[in-house]
């Protein structure tokens, strides 16, 4: 007779689950009723999915895509997501948020909630007309996550604020004491524990610090003060993300003379409430005097910080390319970068330079048009050609250094249409 299985203790079948891809994850909830219950719990979320590789998602044209990013090659995915907005024309505005592993995409016809592990996306309707769309959480004091989408807009003494359900199209109002001339929030906010939290700024005051909505209690009020060099400079480059899944890092760069960039993250875990004892590291310096503004017009910078040993960090840049705004990532560490222009009328075909065993000693940045820049570094070592073929659209870098020398380099192009 054949002896009965055991299970296996739940933190090991835990461990051995989180080393699979989450594209696999996923299909296993329909199959397993145990390990279904096991990916609802938030430490399996928090310990193993959110050491989940790093993504940004790309508007290109009509195009969008999930630009994955694997630290380990390193390489950069770049895949096609589902596109169907409708009723979307190229010209129009959407908004794009992130919630818990999915993202938002929001236009005037409605709101699109996509799985970008699964390529999958559901576009509810939604009759939010006259508010912008400012994100998404969850009631945290409840066992159960039902996703909430917070809708607002101010006047000059008033915030009006409505709440849905994920899939209702019923808006529930508020009205909140509000003074445009005192504060500035950005449009763009960071969902963390099922609550929102905007980069605000204080005109009286002339501080910069976190403003949070608490879908539970149905209110704003300020988190915590930021660490910011420049707080008196509103227009220096600033932006808020989640870090390792339970705390916040902030970035902010110097529009005017240097460029630099600073970032910062929080020492502890973010908890829902006071923020006053929030602690900020300062995790890098990034010496860029020569480089490109992060920040262009309405949007902030994206980028996240490796949790790894390595110092690497991507920065997601804008250049314009004619009448369209190009998206890319980039590298950059402590050393200095030299800056290079790129005309309205062309784009970046191909990167050559040259190598040794140990590190890169020069790059060169071909553009389409036949034009190369001034090679960076000296020629030494052995040729090399990073380029997709005559035409191809080179719309991002990334790479890994050492404390003196660029050691890896490689490039992303934009989906072939």
């Amino acid at each position: 007779m054949m002896q009965p299985d055991h299970d296996l203790p739940y933190d090991l079948e835990g461990e051995i689950l989180s080393h699979l891809p989450i594209q696999i994850l996923a299909r296993f909830r329909c199959v397993c009723k145990r390990w279904n219950t096991l990916f609802k719990e938030r430490r399996f979320f928090n310990s193993d999915l959110g050491l989940a590789r790093p993504q940004f998602i790309l508007l290109a044209e009509s195009k969008i895509c999930s630009v994955d990013v694997n630290l380990d090659g390193p390489s950069i995915e770049v895949h096609n997501l589902p596109s169907d907005i409708p009723g979307y024309k190229l010209y129009m505005p959407m908004h794009v948020e992130y919630c818990d592993g999915l993202f938002l995409y929001a236009t005037c016809y409605g709101i699109g909630i996509c799985n970008p592990w699964l390529r999958q996306i559901r576009w509810f309707k939604s009759s939010y007309e006259g508010y912008d769309f400012s994100g998404m959480g969850y009631d945290n004091s409840r066992q159960d996550k039902h996703y909430k989408i917070l809708g607002s807009y101010c006047t000059n003494t008033t915030m009006k604020a409505s709440v849905t359900e994920l899939g209702s199209d019923a808006w529930k109002s508020y009205e909140f004491a509000f003074h445009s001339w005192n504060l500035s929030m950005s449009p763009y906010s960071v969902s963390l524990n099922g609550n929102l939290y905007w980069v605000a700024y204080n005109h009286e005051s002339r501080d910069y610090f976190i403003q949070s909505f608490d879908f539970s209690t149905v209110s704003f009020k300020p988190y915590c003060i930021l660490p910011t060099k420049n707080g008196h400079r509103q227009c220096d480059g600033r932006s808020l993300a989640v870090f390792r899944e339970d705390r916040f890092s902030f970035l902010e760069q110097e529009i005017y003379n240097t460029r630099n960039i600073e970032i910062w993250v929080t020492k502890e875990t973010i908890k829902n409430g006071d923020g006053e004892a929030v602690e900020w590291v300062n995790l890098m310096s990034v010496l860029v005097p020569e480089w490109s503004s992060l920040s262009v017009n309405y949007y902030p910078p994206s980028y996240f910080v490796d949790e790894g040993n390595t110092s690497i960090i991507f920065v997601k840049f804008y250049y314009r390319n004619g009448n369209v705004r190009v998206a890319g990532a980039a590298h950059g560490d402590s050393t200095e970068t030299r800056g290079l222009m790129v005309p309205d009328d062309d784009y970046i075909e191909a990167v050559q330079g040259t190598y040794t065993e140990s590190h890169i000693t020069s790059m060169a940045f071909r553009l389409h048009k036949g034009n190369r820049s001034l090679r960076f570094g000296f020629f030494e070592g052995m040729s090399f050609v990073l380029g997709g073929g005559r035409g191809s659209k080179i719309i991002g870098f990334y790479g890994r250094s050492s404390d003196l020398y660029l050691t890896a380099f490689g490039v992303h192009f934009s989906p072939l249409p």
